[in-house]
C-alpha cells in the first residue's frame, strides 16, 4: 500500500479582490508561476534595464507608482560614454543631424548627432543656453558648426510650429528668417522606449566584445544579447556628458512625476517630470523621429566658370560645323 503524499496547498502572492459588480479578481504574479526563479525575473528584468526599471516594476512587480523611479537606469557612464574624440569616431559612414528643444524659460538644448548605416546614433556635440534669443541661438548654433560637417538635417520640437493667436507667427519661422530651416520631431511617447532599445543595445554589445555580461546584462545568454545587441545603439561623446547639465546626464537623472490625490482614485503619472529634460527630448526626439538615417554622402565639385566658359565655346563651334 502506497502511503499518500501532502499536496502543500497553492497559495497566490497577491489575495483576490472583489469588485462592485461582484466578481473576484485575482493578481497574479511572475513569482506564482513555479518555472519562474529569480533567474527567469534578471533576465526578463535586463530587458527593461534592470530590476529597478520602470517597465518591469509596472509590468511584473504591479508597480503603478513611478515617482522617482529612473526613466532610463540602464545608463552607465562606462559604457555609453565613448572615451574619445569624436574626430576619431564620425567619419564619413556617418551623417550628421541636429535636434532642437527651444526654450524660452527653459534653456534651448542643442544637440548633434551621428547616425550610422546601421541606424546607431552617437551625440558628439551640444549647447544649452538660456535668456537668448533665437537670432542669438542660431548664430551659436551654426558658429559651432564645422564646414566640413555637413549636417543633413536640423530637427525640432513640433511645438514651435504652433501659431501666435495674435499675430499668426511661428517660433519655427522666426528660426527660418535666422538661416536655420527646421523639420518637426516626433514627439510622441514611444520614444522613451526606443531610447531605452538603444541604450540596452550598447550593453550588449559591450557585453559581447568582452566577452563577459556587463554587470546589468548579468542574467543573459548569448543568444539574447546578440539579439539585443542587433538593434540601433546610442553613445555619447565625453563633452556630452560633462557636468550636470548635458546630454547624458539629463538622461541618466530624468525622472517620473510624482503621484497626486489618492492613489486609489487616480492612477500614478506615467510622464516624466519637465524639469531639466531638455537633453533627454533631444535624444527622444532623435531616436523617435523618422528620416534621422544614414545618407550616402553626396559629393557636389563645384564647376569652375573657365571650364563652364570652354564648354560654351566647344557647343558654339559644333553647332558651326553642322550648319
Amino acid at each position: 500500500m502506497v502511503a499518500a503524499t501532502a499536496v502543500k496547498p497553492f497559495k497566490f502572492k497577491h489575495p483576490a479582490r472583489r469588485l462592485g459588480c461582484g466578481f473576484y479578481v485575482q493578481p497574479v504574479h511572475w513569482s506564482d508561476n513555479p518555472a519562474h526563479d529569480e533567474g527567469w525575473a534578471n533576465r526578463v528584468a535586463a530587458l527593461y534595464g534592470g530590476r529597478e526599471s520602470a517597465g518591469w516594476l509596472r509590468e511584473y512587480e504591479m508597480q503603478p507608482i513611478t515617482a522617482g523611479v529612473r526613466v532610463w537606469p540602464m545608463l552607465t557612464r562606462e559604457v555609453h560614454v565613448l572615451r574619445k574624440a569624436w574626430e576619431e569616431i564620425v567619419g564619413p559612414a556617418w551623417t550628421r543631424y541636429r535636434v532642437i528643444d527651444q526654450g524660452m524659460r527653459h534653456p534651448t538644448c542643442c544637440g548633434w548627432v551621428a547616425v550610422n548605416a546601421a541606424g546607431d546614433q552617437y551625440w558628439y556635440r551640444q549647447y544649452y543656453a538660456a535668456d537668448r534669443t533665437i537670432a542669438e541661438n542660431v548664430l551659436a548654433i551654426l558658429d559651432r558648426t564645422r564646414p566640413e560637417e555637413a549636417i543633413e538635417a536640423n530637427i525640432a520640437d513640433p511645438a514651435i510650429w504652433a501659431r501666435n493667436p495674435e499675430t499668426g507667427n511661428t517660433w519655427a519661422g522666426v528660426y527660418q528668417d535666422a538661416g536655420l530651416a527646421l523639420r518637426r520631431a516626433d514627439n510622441s511617447r514611444a520614444g522613451y522606449d526606443a531610447v531605452s532599445t538603444g541604450l540596452v543595445s550598447a550593453l550588449a554589445r559591450w557585453s559581447l566584445f568582452h566577452r563577459k555580461p556587463h554587470g546589468k546584462m548579468a542574467a543573459l545568454e548569448p543568444g539574447t544579447l546578440q539579439v539585443l545587441a542587433s538593434k540601433p545603439a546610442i553613445w555619447f561623446a565625453p563633452e556630452c556628458a560633462e557636468g550636470v547639465q548635458s546630454l547624458y546626464e539629463e538622461c541618466a537623472s530624468l525622472r517620473y512625476e510624482e503621484p497626486r490625490g489618492d492613489p486609489l482614485r487616480h492612477a500614478a503619472p506615467e510622464k516624466p517630470v519637465d524639469v531639466n529634460d531638455e537633453g533627454a527630448d533631444v535624444v527622444r526626439y532623435g531616436r523617435q523621429t523618422a528620416g534621422m538615417t544614414y545618407q550616402a554622402p553626396r559629393r557636389v565639385v563645384p564647376e569652375d566658370i573657365y571650364d563652364r566658359l570652354l564648354k560654351a565655346e566647344e557647343q558654339e563651334r559644333k553647332r558651326g560645323r553642322r550648319r
